[in-house]
């Protein structure tokens, strides 16, 4: 009866150390996937581009339209985005407004204003 016992308890030890060594292993498996797919992305957005010194890029990661996705538009003080064709990045969605938002430099740093 006591050998039953310590064989039982033994067992469960294996097997909650298995089950944690498991835990760990899925963990480290799935955030090696996660940065091997980041990877691309991160150097795309980091990649040479003629732009000058006085300029910023904005790179669009993600869009309805794949035609969007991966473009990169350069510019210095500000930039407009909306639906309207006066935009500097015309978006045609109907959720977009036609001047939705701006991008701008202020103080060392650029700030989007939403514009309603």
């Amino acid at each position: 009866m006591q050998v039953t016992a310590v064989v039982i308890k033994a067992l469960s030890v294996v097997l909650q150390y298995g089950m944690l060594f498991f835990l760990l292993f899925f963990v480290y498996r799935a955030a090696r996937l996660m940065t091997a797919a980041a990877r691309p992305v991160v150097e795309d957005i980091y990649a040479e581009t003629e732009i000058t010194a006085a300029e910023a890029v904005l790179t669009v990661l993600e869009a309805m339209d794949e035609s969007m996705v991966g473009r990169r538009f350069a510019f210095g003080d500000s930039i407009s985005i909306g639906r309207g064709d006066a935009n500097d990045i015309v978006i045609n969605d109907g959720y977009v407004s036609h001047r939705h938002a701006r991008v701008e430099l202020l103080n060392n740093l650029y700030v989007i204003e939403d514009l309603g």
